[in-house]
C-alpha cells in the first residue's frame, strides 16, 4: 500500500533560494507549525507568503510573521 508523504518548503522571497525543505507524514496544522517553528529559529520574522490555505492563518501569527497571501494564488481564486 502506497503511503502518501508531503513535502515542506520554505523559500526567501528575495533570493528564490531554499532555506529550509522537509519530508512529513502529514500535511495538519501541527506539522507545518513545527516546520515553521524549527525552520525559522533566530531568523529575522518579518513575513511568509503562502497559498490561500486557511491553515495558515492561526499559525504564522503565533510565531511572530506578518502573513501575506500570494498574488498568484488570490488571482487564481478570483
Amino acid at each position: 500500500m502506497e503511503k502518501w508523504k508531503y513535502r515542506h518548503t520554505l523559500l526567501d522571497s528575495i533570493s528564490n533560494c531554499i532555506v529550509a525543505d522537509a519530508i512529513y507524514d502529514n500535511e495538519d496544522e501541527t506539522t507545518v507549525e513545527k516546520f515553521l517553528r524549527e525552520s525559522t529559529i533566530n531568523k529575522n520574522k518579518i513575513a511568509i507568503t503562502t497559498d490561500l490555505d486557511k491553515k495558515y492563518a492561526s499559525i504564522i501569527p503565533k510565531l511572530g510573521f506578518k502573513h501575506q497571501l500570494c498574488i498568484f494564488h488570490t488571482k487564481k481564486k478570483a
